[in-house]
């Protein structure tokens, strides 16, 4: 028996219907994005519509290559798509402005946060950005450092002073320094141990998720986007294939890719 194809508008709806009651701080309209090499162009996003509501834990999952993390750098202003519309909390106009200071980003390799030559404690008021008298500018960092239970010797230190569970910690701690609406999180948990991995789950969670912060977590880790997502988002070649309540999708996946992802991982159940 045949089925109706499960288009990008279809997943939308499915969004709507679950997070009808909230507000809408992301909403993205057939957004696509492609590169040109030469006489080349590849697309590496496809005409993908979703809408990201206020304090939703958003996962957005895909094989290497799928266009997640240039999904994730969309929504942080970082690049724009090459067509589509994208809005930030109803407004399409002068997008940069209105994400900087909302939207922080948490890279996957800590040591790409920090400039190599500066302090722990520099790296982690750079978003301040001048805007507070220093006494309290040494407030909000002591707070933001013990948010993330860091000791505050680290401050002093330089990022080679430390090791990458460290790094991701401070990464956390500037990225919530701000009070963001939204944190978006690429694969912030490929580079670490396995003890490691754990405690930044953790940090996300009661310093995010907990606290009804808007999270876009990007990851390959489908055990850390159980524990911390109430939705997902599949990327296959480009395209959204399936989007849903995470323990929903996870117990019934619908498309043949996310079947196959959830196989792999032995995390189904």
């Amino acid at each position: 028996m045949s089925t109706a194809p499960f288009t990008s508008d279809t997943i939308s709806a499915m969004y709507n219907l679950l997070c009808m009651a909230k507000p809408i701080v992301f909403e993205l309209r057939r957004v696509s994005k492609s590169y040109r090499n030469g006489r080349k162009e590849k697309t590496v996003l496809s005409d993908v519509t979703l809408e990201i509501s206020k304090g939703d834990a958003l996962a957005i999952v895909g094989e290497s290559g799928s266009g997640k993390t240039t999904l994730a750098q969309i929504l942080c202003g970082l690049i724009e798509p090459t067509s589509g519309v994208i809005s930030f909390n109803g407004t399409t106009s002068n997008l940069a402005r209105a994400i900087r200071g909302q939207v922080q980003l948490i890279l996957q390799d800590p040591r790409d946060s920090f400039d190599p030559r500066w302090t722990i404690g520099k790296s982690i008021l750079e978003p301040l950005q001048e805007r507070h008298a220093p006494e309290e500018r040494e407030k909000l960092l002591l707070e933001a450092v013990r948010q993330v239970d860091l000791p505050i010797q680290v401050c002093s230190r330089l990022p080679k002073e430390l090791s990458g569970g460290q790094l991701q910690r401070a990464s956390i701690a500037r990225a919530l320094l701000t009070g963001p609406q939204v944190v978006v999180a690429d694969e912030p948990l490929s580079s670490l141990d396995l003890i490691s991995k754990a405690q930044i789950v953790e940090l996300i969670r009661s310093n995010v998720v907990s606290k009804g912060s808007t999270l876009v977590l990007v990851s390959h880790d489908l055990s850390a986007v159980r524990t911390l997502t109430k939705h997902i988002a599949v990327l296959w070649k480009g395209e959204l294939v399936e989007y849903g309540d995470t323990d929903y999708v996870f117990e019934n996946p619908s498309h043949h890719y996310t079947k196959k992802l959830l196989k792999s991982t032995n995390v189904q159940r």
